[in-house]
């Protein structure tokens, strides 16, 4: 368990969606933050946007963790991978920063 203080500052009032983007093992510390987001003491907390960039599929880290979180919480938490080895590296692309709102698979 990461103990990083990604979540504070980010108001439950004022902010409507939460988009994390990470690549490789960074994406370590916002699993952390999105466990704590997700459970009952961050459960006014907005829906959060895993955006987890690799360089090949095998490298995807956590991925049935994460499965199950989008699956528990489908309201409040939808992942994404971006597999660069395959479709080249993460950019700006409006593509990019859609996370599906289906169960996740890599595209």
């Amino acid at each position: 368990k990461f103990k990083v203080p990604i979540l504070e500052g980010i108001s439950n009032d004022t902010t409507k969606r939460v988009v994390f983007v990470s690549t490789g093992v960074g994406v370590g510390p916002c699993i952390g933050a999105i466990e704590k987001a997700l459970s009952g003491e961050g459960s006014s907390f907005p829906p959060i946007d895993l955006i987890a960039s690799y360089r090949t599929e095998e490298e995807v880290v956590s991925k049935e963790h994460l499965d199950r979180l989008q699956i528990e919480h489908p309201d409040k938490f939808s992942w994404k991978t971006i597999v660069t080895k395959e479709q080249g590296r993460l950019s700006s692309l409006p593509q990019n920063f859609t996370a599906s709102s289906t169960i996740h698979t890599i595209i």
